[in-house]
């Protein structure tokens, strides 16, 4: 895990994230869970993460990233976040083979 995050953040074990004896979808390398500040003015958030241990980190991260700027930026609509149970914005990271350009 060379990579580090620009700002704080929680990153767990996927696998430790779901119930046990619960198979995870092989395509799905993490998801990424987002919580405004109460009553912060300048609008800060907590986050939280979650990777596949086999997973590339810095891909990841690099997704992560591009989510929290996005999200920052244009809201939780912008991506698909949906909300979850405990009131946290949540988005899943799945990998995706894409054929050749030519």
């Amino acid at each position: 895990m060379a990579r580090k995050f620009d700002y704080p953040i929680v990153v767990a074990d996927l696998t430790e994230r779901v119930a046990p004896g619960t198979t995870i979808d092989p395509g799905l390398l993490g998801y990424l869970a987002v919580r405004p500040v109460a009553d912060d003015p300048e609008g800060s958030i907590q986050i939280w993460a979650a990777i596949r241990p086999e997973a590339d980190f810095d891909t990841f991260a690099e997704w992560a990233d591009q989510r929290v700027e996005r999200f920052m930026e244009y809201g939780a609509d912008a991506d698909g976040w949906f909300e979850q149970s405990d009131g946290k914005l949540a988005v899943w990271a799945r990998l995706h083979d894409m054929p050749p350009l030519d």
